[in-house]
């Protein structure tokens, strides 16, 4: 009998709990073996849409934890997520060996920070929903236009890379 597949999510304080915990869900039921990976052990503590929300409790810390134990990422946004991720250097290394190993990476919202520090968005053409970046994604559209292109509401799928944005304000 062959083994789940393993899916890691990467995530800190401050994740919107929405992409977290969605993504997780619909994993699971669809028989993926899912671990929250965090630089701290215990649980993590979401962002519901304007104030603090659910914590979820985290499977392996962030220093105990091998990317070649898993087959895909799963970066979730809110914007207190990635911008504190991206300056952990290990999450940073996390990232950057999946994109090495050529295995899927997906990023929502504000995820694709990561991507970036990570230099796993070089080369990579990708697609947002809406018209517009939010105005705190502007800076990385700027240094990385491949995240930000006009797309409609669907996902993109690019070599090994897939990114899903929604703009500020507009719910999935």
């Amino acid at each position: 009998m062959a083994h789940a597949k393993r899916i890691a999510i990467l995530a800190t304080d401050g994740f919107e709990q929405s992409e977290l915990m969605g993504p997780r869900k619909l994993l699971k039921e669809a028989g993926f073996h899912v671990d929250v990976i965090a630089p701290k052990g215990g649980q993590i503590r979401g962002w519901n849409k304007k104030d603090w929300g659910d914590t979820v409790p985290v499977d392996v810390e962030l220093s105990k934890a091998s990317p070649g134990d898993y087959d895909a990422l799963v970066l979730p946004g809110g914007q207190m997520n990635p911008d504190t991720l991206r300056m952990e250097a290990a999450a940073v290394e996390f990232v950057r060996a999946f994109d090495q190993a050529g295995k899927p990476l997906a990023a929502i919202c504000h995820g694709p920070w990561l991507l970036v520090e990570a230099g796993a968005a070089n080369g990579r053409e990708g697609r947002r929903s809406g018209d517009r970046c939010a105005p705190d994604h502007q800076p990385q559209a700027r240094r990385h236009p491949c995240l930000h292109r006009r797309g409609g509401p669907r996902p993109a799928v690019m070599r090994r890379l897939a990114v899903r944005a929604r703009p500020a304000g507009v719910k999935s």
